[in-house]
């Protein structure tokens, strides 16, 4: 996978080949078809993936890697930043459906959050598998058996069963960064489409932002809190999970305060 730390490019061959084999069996089990590459930068992974599919998009917004992705997939790369990207209106104009679209993505760690953010809060959101590298301590905090449950992990393992697929060394990349990164799927839970037609993402995103800070404290004790600023929404807590903290909150909890 291109997936890079400022410029720390994949090379090892091996990590590449067991990346490319993962997504291909995992597009096959999920019955994808097609797929979006987000940030293929030097094409290690493109260039073993493009032919899954015939509808296989890149985006990417480093013009300087032109010469590189162009031989390989022709027009099917978006030159731009998909975080600016309107990716329904893609999705729309493309005629695809979501829930067959397979997402890969290779780009800077530090914007793991807003990308999650941009494409679960879309009423697209409903893809039908992620497969992605990010920084190993990151990683380690959304498995589902993670000692330390982090918001992304909450917010992660409500609606999907995360995979903790494999550790990738420093030494896999060129030059060489300074951190582990780690290869993580994502594959929608049953219950995620009903769901969202009971609570929007964006709701149930201001919940956890309001919540989440206060992960210790129960939920009746946090809305009390909150409700001293005019700021912050209020909630109607129901009495049965007054007492709770929101790691102990399942769905079907989120479903009676949100929906």
């Amino acid at each position: 996978m291109s997936t890079y730390l400022g410029q720390n490019f994949l090379s090892d061959d091996e990590i590449i080949s067991y990346i490319a084999s993962k997504i291909a069996s995992l597009c096959q089990e999920k019955k994808s078809e097609a797929i979006f590459e987000i940030g293929p930068g030097k094409w290690a992974i493109t260039r073993e993936i493009r032919s899954i599919s015939k509808d296989f998009w890149c985006f990417e917004k480093d013009e300087t890697m032109k010469n590189h992705l162009k031989p390989l997939v022709g027009d099917k790369i978006i030159w731009w930043d998909i975080l600016d990207l309107d990716i329904e209106h893609f999705i729309k104009e493309k005629n695809l459906s979501p829930e067959k679209i397979f997402i890969v993505w290779n780009l800077p760690y530090y914007i793991t959050s807003p990308i999650l953010r941009k494409f679960f809060s879309s009423s697209l959101s409903h893809f039908s598998g992620w497969f992605f590298m990010i920084q190993k301590e990151v990683g380690d905090k959304i498995k589902v058996d993670a000692s330390k449950k982090s918001y992304l992990r909450r917010l992660l393992n409500f609606f999907y069963e995360v995979t903790y697929c494999k550790t990738v060394p420093p030494s896999a990349f060129s030059p060489a960064p300074k951190v582990h990164s780690c290869l993580i799927s994502l594959t929608p839970k049953p219950t995620l489409w009903k769901f969202f037609t009971l609570v929007s993402y964006e709701k149930m995103l201001v919940f956890l932002d309001a919540f989440s800070p206060y992960k210790r404290k129960t939920l009746w004790k946090i809305q009390k809190m909150l409700s001293k600023s005019e700021e912050q929404p209020t909630y109607s807590i129901p009495e049965h999970l007054a007492t709770k903290r929101l790691e102990e909150l399942t769905r079907s909890d989120l479903e009676s305060i949100l929906g």
